[in-house]
C-alpha cells in the first residue's frame, strides 16, 4: 500500500497506531498529540501540518520511522536507511537516530548498513557480515578499526574520522 501523499505529517505518524496507511477507525484527540509529541520527539516539529508530498526524502524518512514508533515496538530493523539521502538531509537523519538511540524507552535498533561513515555516532555494538558469514562482533569501538577492517576488507584501507567521531574507510 502507497502512502497517501495529500495526508499530513502527524496523521501519517497517527496511523501506525492501526497498522494502516490512511485512518479508518476512531481516534482521540490524545492519539493525535503522541504521534505530534513523537514528531517533537526526533526534531520534526517543522513538518507538522504539512502535506507529505512536499516534505524532503529525509523527512519522509524520518515520519515513517516515527509512524513504526507509535506502536512502541521492541526492536526497529533500518536497511540502508540513508540510500537516496543528499548530504544535509544524511546528516540531518543520523542525527535524529542518534537521538532515538539515546531515548528512555526507545526501541532496540538494527541498523544495517555497507557503508561505515552512515553508522549513528550512538550505535554501541556492531556485526560484520563477510561473504554470508559472521566476520566479527563486538564493540564498535573495538571493530572500527585499521587493523579489523583491513582484515574485513582484504585490502590496504585507510580511516578518515569525522563529524562527531564517525569514521569513512576508503581505498588506500
Amino acid at each position: 500500500m502507497r502512502v497517501p501523499q495529500q495526508e499530513v505529517a502527524e496523521r501519517i505518524v497517527l496511523s501506525g497506531k492501526f497498522a494502516s496507511f490512511g485512518i479508518y477507525q476512531k481516534f482521540q484527540d490524545e492519539d493525535l498529540e503522541q504521534a505530534k509529541a513523537l514528531l517533537h520527539q526526533l526534531r520534526l516539529s517543522q513538518v507538522i501540518g504539512k502535506s507529505f508530498a512536499i516534505l524532503s526524502q529525509g523527512q519522509k524518512q524520518l515520519v515513517l520511522i516515527t509512524r513504526v514508533l507509535m506502536a512502541n515496538p521492541e526492536l526497529l530493523i533500518l536497511d540502508e536507511p540513508c540510500n537516496g539521502l543528499d548530504l544535509f538531509a544524511k546528516e540531518s537523519f543520523l542525527q535524529q537516530m542518534n537521538h532515538l538511540l539515546l531515548a528512555k524507552n526507545g526501541p532496540t535498533l538494527l541498523y544495517v548498513t555497507h557503508h561505515t561513515e552512515e553508522l549513528p555516532q550512538a550505535l554501541n555494538h556492531l556485526l560484520m557480515l563477510k561473504e554470508g558469514q559472521i566476520f566479527a562482533t563486538g564493540k564498535t569501538k573495538e571493530l572500527l578499526t585499521n587493523e579489523k577492517l583491513q582484515a574485513f576488507y582484504g585490502k590496504e584501507i585507510q580511516l578518515h574520522t569525522f563529524a562527531n567521531q564517525r569514521i569513512a574507510v576508503l581505498p588506500k
